[in-house]
């Protein structure tokens, strides 16, 4: 596999798309997709700063398809680049069965938990043969930190796993590679709902233990299958957890602190990504403490700061925070459901979206 990703991360040339005043270099956000089926965040495409996307997706059909898409709308080839590759990650260099379900999407190392899944909606999606499998095979997993070795990527600025339950193994394969990382992105289960998988705790603690503090959580809620009458929230099942450096609880002769003192870029790239998840606080901290530490100078903190910090639009700006606040405080109380749907085939995916399933994102809790 040596010499793959070989070009792809040149550095950007200035006049194209500074992130830096003109005295310093910069070079793209490297991010790791890991279960990248779907394809990528769409945040990505409206980053300010250049970005590499480096996907991992073990079908090989379903990597050669996501290969030959084109790049998404409105982006430039020397701005933004993806490839994906059919590989699979795991803690070691081993070989292992995968389970594949009818549905694609929930293939995993791990058997699903029927124990729990009987109590939910999902046993109607059971019988529609979602989890049934479909096939078996034996694949060649190698850790991140080999792979990264391997391909001579010596930064990795943003990860994220999505697995089905393999996360925390994935990793723990990466350790090198995080030393070095801005942020994760990890799906992470609060109930095993595949058998003997790692939950939030196992994950949350693992993080910690690298240096990164939980951010956000865009949590999931699942209802269980009684009278559609009851009014319930339900019980949260999974969630998206962002994790980003904890700059200020950092070994100052660690990889990630002395990146910073070494490369002003990597700087940037902090504040950009704290900036794209909506953190523009956390990136105003980011650039004060390295103006403090002398990683960057007073140029640089008031470049960076116009690029990357998002501002509120006035008194708009204010409303639309106020709103927020009231839907954070109120919105978990109010009941959701609607008399009107009934339980049809024809109107029942609809209506698991409406009754059963349930996230912060459709509560507009942020």
């Amino acid at each position: 596999m040596k010499g793959k990703i070989d070009g792809q991360f040149l550095l950007i040339d200035q006049h194209i798309n500074m992130t830096l005043p003109p005295n310093q270099s910069s070079n793209p956000i490297v991010v790791i997709d890991i279960g990248a089926r779907s394809g990528i965040q769409s945040l990505w495409t409206s980053s300010p700063h250049p970005v590499r996307v480096i996907g991992f997706e073990p079908d090989e059909s379903e990597c050669c398809m996501l290969n030959s898409r084109q790049q998404p709308s409105g982006c430039h080839g020397d701005t933004f680049g993806v490839t994906y590759y059919p590989v699979a990650l795991g803690r070691v260099r081993e070989k292992r069965k995968i389970y594949l379900y009818k549905d694609r999407r929930l293939s995993s190392f791990f058997l699903p938990n029927m124990n729990l899944l009987k109590h939910f909606p999902l046993d109607r999606l059971l019988m529609l043969e979602a989890f049934s499998i479909d096939a078996e095979a034996i694949v060649d997993c190698v850790p991140l930190d080999e792979f990264c070795h391997n391909e001579g990527i010596n930064e990795v600025d943003f990860i994220k796993v999505d697995t089905q339950g393999s996360e925390l193994e994935i990793l723990q394969g990466a350790q090198e590679t995080l030393s070095k990382t801005i942020a994760v992105a990890v799906e992470v289960e609060f109930v095993p709902i595949y058998e003997g998988q790692p939950l939030f705790a196992d994950v949350d603690f693992f993080l910690r233990s690298q240096g990164f503090s939980l951010f956000d959580l865009n949590r999931h809620w699942w209802k269980r299958m009684v009278d559609k009458e009851i009014d319930s929230r339900g019980q949260m099942i999974f969630a998206d957890a962002l994790y980003m450096r904890d700059l200020w609880n950092q070994d100052e002769s660690g990889p990630f602190w002395q990146s910073l003192h070494r490369d002003p870029s990597r700087v940037a790239k902090s504040a950009a990504i704290a900036g794209l998840f909506g953190y523009s606080d956390y990136a105003i901290d980011i650039l004060k403490k390295c103006r403090q530490e002398q990683f960057i100078n007073d140029r640089d903190y008031d470049f960076l700061k116009t690029q990357h910090v998002h501002f509120k639009d006035g008194k708009e700006g204010m409303k639309l925070s106020l709103l927020k606040k009231i839907a954070r405080r109120f919105l978990p109380f109010l009941a959701i459901g609607d008399d009107s749907l009934k339980w049809t085939d024809r109107r029942y995916s609809h209506l698991l979206n409406e009754r059963f399933y349930d996230n912060d994102e459709s509560k507009d809790y942020r």
